[in-house]
């Protein structure tokens, strides 16, 4: 009997799973799930047993990736903000490693190149700079490509080169590491090592299955077939000073080197980065990531007499990565903003009546999308905003089936059109316009013009006629006039601070700056607001070097004999120039960048004394694009380190390095020339402390004027750190300073919170009755970056593809209102929203013909 009672239970309960249906359960397998499928199938276990087609995901999953040649031409929206620092990384260690192997053309300066430690902890800032965004950096040396000079005096003689060599860095799961006592993951612990050492690691074979990197570039470069397409040359030229205060030459010493193509903005082909599809890093980081390549360039053969046989070669190619669930993408259906092809495109389960929109930083899962209601159609009363993605994702099937749907907006009017001359104004056509205005609700005005005027009485008050915008039909007295409701959230003064603003940055240029004091070539600090989100990627690009400087400092002692390597010699000037030449060369929007060691803290490789000052600094040639201009600043009389951005991150650093990120570093090295195997530094792991973004410090902008740049800029430096003489303990050393243009910033005019330091809020124009400003990016510094969308309970009243007022389109109207001209800036609003069609009901009828019954009796 018991039994039989609990097959029956069991029974029951399948019947109630079956029928039962689940929140999930109305939706189909799509792509996504495919793709997620395809990703769980592989793990660190079973990777090297797959084939390589199962550790590559299609092309298309990843799309609108950034393109060198289009950066300047459209906007890049935050979504694809991680592709582009990626991007912008691996072409700015292209152009160095570039320019570095031809400044060492010549065999006296075969010690001056990078040695094996400058290759690690080069690669190891990439990743240790940019958390969460770089996984893994690497630089793969094509065959025989590499001068190892660290092997010299120990059986590698010059300009002999190493088998392979791919010098690798990727972030750790360091919460096992016996270095972290407290077993909490810090995602500061790397793995560093060289790729092109031991077992199974010729990544140029065709039988490697995660070589994708090595044939976009068509390695090995064999061919001189296409060479001047695929390969360009750049210009640096380097003003050097040898002591403070003078310049050896007043004349820059020029550079002609071959770098990674600079293609026209219609080149498709010859990218200097190109993409890899998406992968498994089996052995190493053991995730999926995706990596952006761009190749290295030499000068080969090298330290031979005979020019005519040598030939710019690509030696190697770049690799940055990330991991690929931080990668946005685009699951709205193929269109004008989402161009395809795309795998995960159309995954978004947007209704009919509505638009799909991305959403950034959401990376690999459902939901990262919002749904917009098309033009014509409103939303829901109780619906406040779009849609969003991740609540549809949650959605059972009825509240999916019966929700999520926009209600048609009934009774749209077409947008008033200017008439300069209305001759015949007959009577049926007033009545008709007076009914469309209390339909309306005045939402559209009459035309104003000299035959139709206005009738109302105005009182002859001076004030009154002095206020164009207020009218009464009566005096009132001035206590009791209640403001318009727009103003709650418009503030005039602000506004008018913002004219100032613009006007003062118009009125300064190059050839006057000179005749204003230095307090006026500053504006106030809240004029860049913003600027720390919109600038974090150039940023990071300081954050980058500043942590390779400290690394450098605190672990490289030229007088360490490890093993058979040579250690490291001590920073060359020349590869300072180099580091911030390939900075501003890397990235479209940073227009300068520099180096600045404090006082007798640059020690000389040559004699082993300190420099009194020494700082490099690059910007861009405004007249030749592919030339770079670099000087020692401390070859001015003035010196850098009584500059407000250098002396503010001095005095906060100097006396307390408290709070400084400690990074752990686990290098490995190959056991012999050949690379037949790799084992432990002899000094392992390495140890040292270093900045992050959020110790560096941003000034206001300012005119520079004695600079090189001559241009309204703000200017972002971070601070570098080494040991001091007794090596006990570390001490300021100095600052890495990037420039960036401040016309590149994007305002926000949007109301904000009294305490938000932002010069330019609650000056947008919107009618904020019936809308809420949302601020939109991409319109640079200058007024109209924002749109007027209608509030909770409100439609869009207009007849056209906008379910919005643009913010260009609201400057634009309320500037012709004032100037007196045909304006319809009072019409852009929304209005209360209805029924979606005018209804007639029988009992209303009946009602309102008694009442006229009753009155006309």
């Amino acid at each position: 009997m018991g039994d039989w009672i609990k097959t029956t239970v069991v029974i029951g309960s399948l019947c109630i799973l079956a029928v039962w249906s689940g929140p999930f359960e109305w939706m189909m397998p799509d792509r996504f799930d495919a793709v997620m499928a395809k990703m769980m199938d592989v793990n660190a276990q079973n990777c090297r047993a797959r084939p390589a087609s199962a550790l590559y995901l299609e092309q298309d999953t990843v799309t609108q990736l950034p393109k060198y040649n289009r950066l300047l031409t459209y906007t890049v929206y935050p979504n694809r903000t991680n592709l582009l620092l990626l991007h912008n990384l691996a072409l700015q260690r292209a152009f160095f490693f570039s320019l570095i192997n031809y400044k060492t053309q010549l065999e006296w300066q075969w010690s001056l190149q990078p040695g094996l430690m400058y290759h690690y902890m080069s690669t190891l800032a990439d990743v240790s700079a940019n958390n969460g965004f770089v996984n893994q950096s690497a630089f793969y040396y094509d065959f025989n490509s590499s001068f190892a000079n660290w092997y010299s005096q120990t059986g590698l003689p010059l300009n002999n080169t190493l088998n392979l060599f791919a010098p690798m860095t990727w972030r750790m799961e360091d919460y096992q590491d016996p270095s972290n006592w407290l077993r909490e993951p810090t995602n500061y612990t790397f793995h560093v090592t060289d790729a092109g050492a031991g077992p199974e690691s010729n990544y140029t074979k065709k039988n490697y299955k995660l070589n994708d990197f090595y044939d976009l570039f068509d390695l090995p470069d064999t061919s001189t077939a296409g060479d001047s397409i695929r390969k360009s040359s750049y210009v640096a030229g380097i003003k050097y000073s040898n002591e403070t205060g003078k310049f050896v030459y007043n004349e820059f010493n020029t550079t002609t080197y071959f770098g990674p193509p600079s293609p026209g903005i219609d080149e498709e082909k010859y990218l200097p980065v190109l993409f890899t599809k998406p992968y498994f890093d089996c052995g190493k980081s053991n995730k999926w990531i995706m990596s952006a390549v761009s190749p290295v360039m030499d000068y080969l053969s090298r330290y031979h007499r005979f020019q005519h046989i040598r030939r710019p070669k690509f030696v190697g190619v770049i690799t940055e990565s990330i991991d690929f669930l931080r990668i946005d993408f685009n699951p709205c259906p193929i269109g004008d903003g989402n161009p395809g092809p795309s795998v995960l495109a159309g995954t978004a389960r947007c209704k009919e009546t509505t638009i799909c929109e991305p959403l950034d930083h959401w990376g690999f899962q459902r939901g990262g999308y919002q749904c917009v209601c098309k033009p014509g159609y409103r939303y829901p009363q109780f619906q406040n905003g779009p849609f969003q993605g991740l609540d549809i994702e949650r959605a059972t099937y009825k509240e999916y089936q019966h929700g999520f749907n926009c209600i048609t907006v009934g009774l749209r009017y077409v947008i008033p059109q200017q008439q300069t001359d209305i001759t015949n104004t007959n009577t049926a056509g007033r009545r008709k316009r007076s009914l469309i205005d209390i339909l309306l609700k005045k939402a559209v005005s009459p035309l104003k013009t000299e035959k139709r005027k206005r009738r109302t009485l105005v009182a002859k008050h001076p004030r009154l006629k002095r206020s164009p915008e207020r009218k009464f039909t009566k005096f009132v007295a001035k206590h009791k006039l209640k403001r318009k409701k727009r103003s709650v959230a418009f503030d005039q003064r602000n506004f008018d601070r913002m004219v100032g603003i613009f006007r003062k940055k118009e009125n300064v240029n190059a050839g006057n700056c000179k005749k204003f004091q230095h307090d006026e070539l500053v504006l106030p600090g809240d004029v860049s607001y913003g600027v720390e989100d919109q600038f974090s990627y150039q940023a990071r690009t300081a954050v980058r070097l500043a942590n390779f400087i400290s690394n450098f400092l605190q672990n490289v002692n030229p007088q360490e004999q490890q093993g058979n390597i040579q250690a490291d010699q001590y920073l060359h000037f020349d590869q300072l120039f180099a580091e911030v030449i390939s900075n501003v060369m890397g990235d479209a929007k940073m227009i300068g960048s520099g180096v600045f060691f404090d006082q007798d803290k640059f020690t000389r490789r040559q004699w082993d004394i300190s420099r009194r000052f020494f700082g490099p600094y690059a910007w861009r040639d405004s007249n030749d694009k592919r030339r770079f201009n670099s000087v020692d600043i401390s070859g001015h009389k003035d010196s850098y380190i009584t500059k407000s951005w250098f002396k503010n991150i001095k005095m906060r650093w100097i006396a307390n390095t408290y709070g400084l990120r400690r990074v752990v570093m686990r290098p490995y090295v190959r056991t012999d020339i050949q690379g037949s195997n790799i084992k432990k530094n002899a000094r392992f792991p390495f140890f040292y402390r270093a900045a992050e973004y959020k110790h560096g410090e941003w000034t206001p902008p300012y005119f520079d004027c004695d600079g090189y740049v001559h241009d309204w800029i703000v200017t972002y430096t971070v601070p570098f750190f080494g040991f001091n003489s007794l090596r006990n303990g570390l001490e300021f050393k100095g600052v890495v300073r990037i420039d960036l243009a401040m016309k590149e910033i994007d305002i926000n005019q949007c109301p904000s919170d009294f305490y938000l330091p932002n010069a330019f809020k609650n000056t947008a124009r919107c009618h904020y009755e019936t809308t809420y400003c949302v601020s939109v990016p991409g319109k640079n510094f200058d007024r109209g970056g924002y749109k007027c969308e209608c509030k909770q309970g409100y439609e869009y009243p207009f007849k056209d593809a906008g379910w919005f007022f643009d913010g260009d389109t609201m400057e634009n109207e309320y500037r012709k209102k004032m100037e007196g001209k045909y304006s319809r800036f009072d019409t852009l609003k929304c209005r209360i929203a209805g029924a979606s069609m005018i209804n007639s009901s029988w009992m209303l009828i009946i009602v309102g013909t008694f009442l006229t019954f009753f009155h006309l009796q």
